[in-house]
Protein backbone atom coordinates (compact mmCIF):
# COMPACT_ATOMS: atom_id res chain seq x y z
CA UNK A 1 0.00 0.00 0.00
CA UNK A 2 2.82 2.37 0.86
CA UNK A 3 4.37 1.71 -2.56
CA UNK A 4 1.08 2.69 -4.25
CA UNK A 5 0.81 5.89 -2.23
CA UNK A 6 4.43 6.74 -2.97
CA UNK A 7 3.92 6.07 -6.69
CA UNK A 8 0.78 8.24 -6.80
CA UNK A 9 2.57 11.02 -4.90
CA UNK A 10 5.51 10.84 -7.31
CA UNK A 11 3.17 11.09 -10.30
CA UNK A 12 1.29 14.04 -8.81
CA UNK A 13 4.56 15.79 -7.99
CA UNK A 14 5.94 15.18 -11.49
CA UNK A 15 2.77 16.51 -13.13
CA UNK A 16 2.73 19.57 -10.86
CA UNK A 17 6.39 20.35 -11.55
CA UNK A 18 5.83 19.84 -15.28
CA UNK A 19 2.81 22.16 -15.32
CA UNK A 20 4.71 24.73 -13.28
CA UNK A 21 7.51 24.69 -15.87
CA UNK A 22 5.38 24.92 -19.01
CA UNK A 23 3.16 27.51 -17.36
CA UNK A 24 6.20 29.79 -17.05
CA UNK A 25 8.22 29.11 -20.17
CA UNK A 26 8.79 26.91 -23.20
CA UNK A 27 11.37 26.90 -25.99
CA UNK A 28 13.54 29.58 -24.38
CA UNK A 29 17.15 29.62 -23.28
CA UNK A 30 18.48 30.75 -19.89
CA UNK A 31 20.12 33.73 -21.59
CA UNK A 32 16.82 34.75 -23.19
CA UNK A 33 14.99 34.45 -19.86
CA UNK A 34 17.39 36.85 -18.19
CA UNK A 35 17.19 39.45 -20.97
CA UNK A 36 15.39 42.76 -20.53
CA UNK A 37 13.03 43.00 -23.48
CA UNK A 38 11.03 45.79 -25.13
CA UNK A 39 7.81 46.36 -23.21
CA UNK A 40 9.05 45.05 -19.87
CA UNK A 41 8.63 48.54 -18.42
CA UNK A 42 4.88 48.59 -19.11
CA UNK A 43 3.95 46.26 -16.24
CA UNK A 44 6.00 46.88 -13.11
CA UNK A 45 6.28 44.19 -10.44
CA UNK A 46 4.29 41.60 -12.43
CA UNK A 47 2.69 38.69 -10.64
CA UNK A 48 3.11 36.53 -13.73
CA UNK A 49 5.76 36.35 -16.45
CA UNK A 50 5.50 33.85 -19.31
CA UNK A 51 8.20 33.39 -21.95
CA UNK A 52 7.77 31.39 -25.17
CA UNK A 53 10.04 31.09 -28.21
CA UNK A 54 10.52 29.17 -31.41
CA UNK A 55 12.76 29.24 -34.49
CA UNK A 56 11.11 29.88 -37.85
CA UNK A 57 12.38 28.97 -41.31
CA UNK A 58 12.03 32.53 -42.60
CA UNK A 59 13.64 35.90 -42.09
CA UNK A 60 12.12 38.48 -39.78
CA UNK A 61 10.96 40.69 -42.66
CA UNK A 62 8.90 37.81 -44.06
CA UNK A 63 7.37 36.89 -40.70
CA UNK A 64 6.54 40.46 -39.70
CA UNK A 65 3.38 40.85 -41.85
CA UNK A 66 1.95 37.71 -40.24
CA UNK A 67 2.61 39.11 -36.77
CA UNK A 68 1.06 42.48 -37.61
CA UNK A 69 -2.23 41.02 -38.84
CA UNK A 70 -2.61 38.60 -35.93
CA UNK A 71 -5.69 39.14 -33.76
CA UNK A 72 -9.45 39.14 -33.39
CA UNK A 73 -11.35 40.88 -36.21
CA UNK A 74 -8.05 40.90 -38.11
CA UNK A 75 -6.14 37.83 -39.30
CA UNK A 76 -7.46 35.70 -36.47
CA UNK A 77 -5.42 33.25 -34.40
CA UNK A 78 -3.17 30.95 -36.39
CA UNK A 79 -3.53 27.23 -35.80
CA UNK A 80 -2.54 24.17 -37.82
CA UNK A 81 -5.02 22.83 -40.37
CA UNK A 82 -5.96 19.78 -38.31
CA UNK A 83 -7.16 22.06 -35.48
CA UNK A 84 -9.00 24.45 -37.79
CA UNK A 85 -10.99 21.57 -39.24
CA UNK A 86 -12.77 21.49 -35.88
CA UNK A 87 -12.81 25.20 -35.03
CA UNK A 88 -13.93 26.62 -38.37
CA UNK A 89 -17.55 25.71 -37.64
CA UNK A 90 -17.40 28.26 -34.82
CA UNK A 91 -15.80 30.88 -37.05
CA UNK A 92 -12.42 30.41 -35.37
CA UNK A 93 -9.94 30.20 -38.21
CA UNK A 94 -6.87 32.28 -38.98
CA UNK A 95 -6.35 33.53 -42.53
CA UNK A 96 -3.69 31.86 -44.62
CA UNK A 97 -2.44 34.77 -46.66
CA UNK A 98 -1.15 38.28 -46.11
CA UNK A 99 -4.12 40.65 -46.19
CA UNK A 100 -3.19 44.28 -46.87
CA UNK A 101 -6.28 45.44 -44.97
CA UNK A 102 -4.69 44.24 -41.74
CA UNK A 103 -1.22 45.66 -42.37
CA UNK A 104 -2.30 49.11 -41.21
CA UNK A 105 -1.31 49.22 -37.55
CA UNK A 106 0.19 52.04 -35.51
CA UNK A 107 1.10 52.92 -31.93
CA UNK A 108 -2.09 53.78 -30.04
CA UNK A 109 -4.36 51.51 -32.10
CA UNK A 110 -6.64 49.15 -30.19
CA UNK A 111 -7.07 45.52 -31.29
CA UNK A 112 -10.01 43.52 -29.88
CA UNK A 113 -9.12 40.43 -27.86
CA UNK A 114 -10.99 37.27 -27.01
CA UNK A 115 -12.36 36.83 -23.52
CA UNK A 116 -15.25 38.01 -21.36
CA UNK A 117 -16.62 41.46 -22.12
CA UNK A 118 -14.86 43.69 -24.62
CA UNK A 119 -11.15 43.61 -23.82
CA UNK A 120 -8.62 45.19 -26.16
CA UNK A 121 -4.88 45.35 -26.66
CA UNK A 122 -3.34 48.75 -27.40
CA UNK A 123 -0.22 49.00 -29.53
CA UNK A 124 2.45 50.41 -27.20
CA UNK A 125 5.54 49.93 -29.37
CA UNK A 126 6.12 49.06 -33.00
CA UNK A 127 9.54 48.70 -34.59
CA UNK A 128 9.26 46.79 -37.91
CA UNK A 129 10.34 44.10 -38.45
CA UNK A 130 11.63 43.40 -34.96
CA UNK A 131 9.21 44.36 -32.20
CA UNK A 132 5.46 44.65 -31.68
CA UNK A 133 4.41 45.28 -28.08
CA UNK A 134 0.85 45.49 -26.80
CA UNK A 135 -0.57 46.75 -23.51
CA UNK A 136 -3.96 45.67 -22.19
CA UNK A 137 -5.77 47.07 -19.15
CA UNK A 138 -9.02 45.33 -18.19
CA UNK A 139 -11.51 46.56 -15.63
CA UNK A 140 -13.98 43.84 -14.54
CA UNK A 141 -16.32 46.53 -13.19
CA UNK A 142 -16.79 48.01 -16.69
CA UNK A 143 -17.27 44.89 -18.78
CA UNK A 144 -13.56 44.07 -18.89
CA UNK A 145 -13.03 47.11 -21.07
CA UNK A 146 -10.26 49.69 -20.90
CA UNK A 147 -10.45 51.70 -17.64
CA UNK A 148 -11.14 55.44 -17.70
CA UNK A 149 -7.50 56.11 -16.81
CA UNK A 150 -4.45 54.43 -18.32
CA UNK A 151 -2.99 54.22 -14.83
CA UNK A 152 -3.70 51.00 -12.93
CA UNK A 153 -5.11 52.79 -9.87
CA UNK A 154 -8.27 50.84 -9.04
CA UNK A 155 -8.02 47.55 -7.20
CA UNK A 156 -8.95 44.57 -9.34
CA UNK A 157 -7.81 45.94 -12.70
CA UNK A 158 -5.85 43.43 -14.77
CA UNK A 159 -2.83 44.63 -16.72
CA UNK A 160 -0.92 42.75 -19.42
CA UNK A 161 1.99 43.50 -21.69
CA UNK A 162 2.47 41.20 -24.67
CA UNK A 163 5.71 41.50 -26.64
CA UNK A 164 6.27 39.72 -29.96
CA UNK A 165 9.90 39.97 -30.98
CA UNK A 166 11.73 38.80 -34.10
CA UNK A 167 15.48 38.39 -34.51
CA UNK A 168 17.32 36.96 -37.51
CA UNK A 169 19.63 34.08 -36.64
CA UNK A 170 21.20 33.49 -40.07
CA UNK A 171 20.69 30.91 -42.82
CA UNK A 172 17.26 32.35 -43.63
CA UNK A 173 15.88 31.75 -40.13
CA UNK A 174 14.66 33.93 -37.30
CA UNK A 175 13.71 33.63 -33.68
CA UNK A 176 10.19 34.53 -32.54
CA UNK A 177 10.11 35.39 -28.85
CA UNK A 178 6.91 36.15 -26.94
CA UNK A 179 6.82 37.54 -23.41
CA UNK A 180 3.67 38.12 -21.37
CA UNK A 181 3.83 40.12 -18.15
CA UNK A 182 0.69 40.40 -16.05
CA UNK A 183 -0.56 41.67 -12.71
CA UNK A 184 -3.81 42.41 -10.94
CA UNK A 185 -3.80 45.71 -9.13
CA UNK A 186 -4.05 45.38 -5.38
CA UNK A 187 -4.16 41.58 -5.28
CA UNK A 188 -1.91 38.62 -5.92
CA UNK A 189 -2.41 36.17 -8.77
CA UNK A 190 -3.21 32.86 -7.08
CA UNK A 191 -1.15 29.77 -7.80
CA UNK A 192 -4.17 27.96 -9.25
CA UNK A 193 -4.86 30.89 -11.61
CA UNK A 194 -1.20 30.97 -12.53
CA UNK A 195 -1.08 27.23 -13.33
CA UNK A 196 -4.37 27.31 -15.25
CA UNK A 197 -3.60 30.48 -17.19
CA UNK A 198 -0.04 29.43 -17.91
CA UNK A 199 -1.10 26.01 -19.16
CA UNK A 200 -3.77 27.51 -21.43
CA UNK A 201 -1.18 29.97 -22.71
CA UNK A 202 1.26 27.11 -23.42
CA UNK A 203 -1.35 25.26 -25.50
CA UNK A 204 -2.56 28.30 -27.45
CA UNK A 205 0.94 29.60 -28.21
CA UNK A 206 2.18 26.14 -29.18
CA UNK A 207 -0.72 25.88 -31.63
CA UNK A 208 -0.02 29.39 -32.91
CA UNK A 209 3.64 28.55 -33.52
CA UNK A 210 2.60 25.44 -35.45
CA UNK A 211 -0.01 27.36 -37.45
CA UNK A 212 2.46 30.13 -38.29
CA UNK A 213 5.09 27.65 -39.45
CA UNK A 214 2.47 25.99 -41.64
CA UNK A 215 1.61 29.33 -43.23
CA UNK A 216 5.23 30.32 -43.79
CA UNK A 217 6.01 26.96 -45.40
CA UNK A 218 2.75 25.57 -46.83
CA UNK A 219 2.77 21.80 -47.33
CA UNK A 220 3.00 20.66 -50.94
CA UNK A 221 -0.35 19.88 -52.51
CA UNK A 222 -0.63 16.25 -53.38
CA UNK A 223 -1.71 15.56 -56.95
Amino acid sequence: MLYVIAAVAAIVLSVTLGLNLVARRSGVTIQELSSVLPGDYLIKDPGLIIDRATTLDAEAKDVWPWIVQLGKERGGWYAPAWVERFTRRFGLRGIREIDERFQELAVGDHVPDWGPGKPTFKVAMMEPPCALVYLSLRDPSSGWGWPASDAMLNTGIFGFSWALLLENTGAGKCRLYIRLRAKRQGTHISRSMFLFGGTVDYITIKLMFAGLKERLNPPAIRK
